[in-house]
C-alpha cells in the first residue's frame, strides 16, 4: 500500500514515485550528512560584568577557519548541527559587548576535532563539551557573526533570513512544495529553510509568525492575510522540508527566531499555525523554554484544524510503507513526540485559541473531520484542557482560512495584542 498527501495530511493512495524518491533522498542523506552536537557550560557568568550573549559556532577545518552554521546558547540544552560529511570545528564563546564577534578579551572554548557521527547512527553516548570559563581565553578562531558579514559570505542566509518576498515565489509553488515532502535533502540544498517577510522589516509593527502544515507552504497564508492588519502587524512566514521531523523543524524555527529577536529587538510576537504546523508551533514553544528562553514575548498561539493526538495514516504508514518518511514517526498517534509534547506544561500567560473545523468528509479519515483531520485529533483532550479558547466552524481543512467566522477570530486576538498582560 502506497501512501500520498491530500489537503496537508496523509492519506492512503497513490504515489509510488513520491516513495521511491523519499528512498532515494533519505539514503543520500544518510550517505553524506553528519551531526555534530555540543553542550555549552557557562561558567564565566558569575557577575553582571560577565552577562552576554553566548554563541557556539560550526567551523569548517580550513587554516582560517569559516562560519559553517552558529547557535544562540541560552540554558543546557545540546546544541545540535547538521552538516555535510566534512571536518569541522567547534566554538563557544561570550559576547560580552553585543557586536555579534569573538573580541581578545571574551571567553571561549574552542573543539578543533570534535565527535561527529553520521545522520541516522545512533546517538552519541556523550556530546561535546564546552565548558567556558571566566579565564578561557587561549588561542581561537576569529568569529564574526555580524548580519552583513555572514550575508555576505552564505547567498542562503542573504535570500532566506528575514528576506522579502511574494506569496508569488517560485520557491512557495507547488514542485517545491512536493520535493519537501518526497526529496527532503534535495530541498535542503536547493531551496533550504527561509523566515521571510512580506514587507521590509519594521520595528513599530508587532511580528505576526506564521507557520504552514505538512506538504505545504506560506503561501497558504494567501487566504487568512486579510484578517491580519499590516500596518500593525508585521508578518513573518516560516518555511521548512515537510517530511522531516517535526522536532528538527521547530529547533531550526526557535534557533533563528531567538537569533531574530536577539538582532531586532522586538519584545512580542503573535504566533499562527496551521494543521500540522500547530504540532510544530507548540515544539518551537517548548524548545523555547528549554533553553531558558523568555516565551513572556509571545502574545497569544492560535492553532487552525490541527491534528493534536496524531493522524492514523501516519501509524498506516510506518506499518505498510517500504520507506518511512521521518514525519510519519512524529505523527502516529501515541508517538514519542507526541508524547514528550504533551509533558510539556503550556505556559499560563499565553493564552491559545484552539478552532477546530468539521465540515468535510473523507473514506480515509474515520469519524467526523474536516475532510483531512479528523474532529477527536483536533479536540484531543490536553489540547481542549491548556486552550484558553475553543472555536468550532463548520469548513474544510482548507477552507478555514477563507472562512468569515475565523478571521473575526483572528481579528478579535490580534487586535487585544499582550501589552495589557
Amino acid at each position: 500500500m502506497r501512501y500520498v498527501l491530500l489537503g496537508g495530511v496523509l492519506a492512503v493512495g497513490l504515489a509510488g514515485c513520491g516513495v521511491l524518491n523519499l528512498g532515494k533522498d533519505l539514503q543520500q542523506a544518510k550517505q553524506e550528512l553528519q551531526v555534530i552536537e555540543g553542550r555549552v557550560i557557562n561558567r564565566a557568568a558569575f557577575n553582571d560584568e560577565s552577562a552576554g550573549t553566548v554563541f557556539a559556532v560550526l567551523l569548517d577545518d580550513a587554516p582560517q577557519p569559516a562560519v559553517v552554521g552558529f547557535r544562540v546558547v541560552a540554558g543546557a540544552e545540546p546544541v545540535r548541527f547538521l552538516s555535510e560529511q566534512a571536518p569541522r570545528q567547534l566554538l563557544a564563546f561570550v559576547d560580552h559587548n553585543g557586536d555579534f564577534q569573538l573580541d581578545a578579551d571574551e571567553p571561549r572554548v574552542w573543539l578543533k576535532q570534535p565527535q561527529r557521527q553520521a545522520l541516522g547512527k545512533p546517538a552519541p553516548s556523550a556530546v561535546n563539551e564546552l565548558v567556558i570559563t571566566p579565564d578561557a581565553l587561549a588561542e581561537a578562531p576569529a568569529v564574526d557573526l555580524k548580519l552583513e558579514r555572514l550575508k555576505a559570505h552564505n547567498p542562503r542566509l542573504k535570500n532566506n533570513y528575514l528576506a522579502q518576498v511574494t506569496l508569488n515565489d517560485a520557491r512557495f509553488d507547488a514542485a517545491i512544495t512536493q520535493q519537501g515532502m518526497w526529496q527532503p535533502l534535495q530541498f535542503l540544498r536547493e531551496t533550504g529553510h527561509g523566515l521571510y517577510l512580506l514587507e521590509p522589516w519594521d520595528p513599530k509593527r508587532v511580528p505576526v509568525l506564521l507557520v504552514h502544515g505538512i506538504n505545504d507552504s506560506p503561501r497558504t497564508w494567501a487566504a487568512l492575510l486579510p484578517a491580519i492588519d499590516r500596518r500593525q502587524f508585521q508578518v513573518v512566514l516560516y518555511h521548512y522540508p515537510s517530511s522531516w521531523q517535526i522536532s528538527s523543524n521547530a529547533s531550526l524555527l526557535a534557533q533563528a527566531w531567538q537569533d531574530a529577536q536577539l538582532r531586532l529587538g522586538f519584545q512580542r510576537f503573535h504566533l499562527l499555525a496551521h494543521s500540522m504546523g500547530g504540532l510544530l508551533a507548540r515544539d518551537f514553544v517548548r524548545q523555547l523554554s528549554a533553553q531558558q528562553a523568555s516565551v513572556m514575548g509571545l502574545c497569544q498561539f492560535i492553532s487552525l484544524s490541527t491534528p493534536w493526538a496524531g493522524h492514523a495514516a501516519a501509524q498506516q504508514g510506518l506499518e505498510h510503507s517500504p520507506v518511512v518518511a521521518p514525519v510519519w514517526r512524529n505523527l502516529a498517534p501515541n508517538s514519542d513526540f507526541l508524547q514528550a509534547l504533551w509533558r510539556f506544561e503550556w505556559p499560563q500567560q499565553v493564552p491559545h485559541t484552539l478552532i477546530a473545523s468539521y465540515a468535510g468528509d473523507s473514506v480515509f479519515v474515520a469519524g467526523k473531520s474536516d475532510g483531512v483531520v479528523s474532529l477527536a485529533s483536533q479536540l484531543h483532550w490536553p489540547a481542549q484542557e491548556q486552550a484558553s479558547e475553543i472555536r468550532l466552524i463548520e469548513a474544510t481543512h482548507t477552507g478555514v482560512l477563507t472562512h468569515g467566522q475565523t478571521h473575526a477570530v483572528v481579528r478579535r486576538q490580534l487586535a487585544a495584542d499582550c501589552v495589557a498582560r
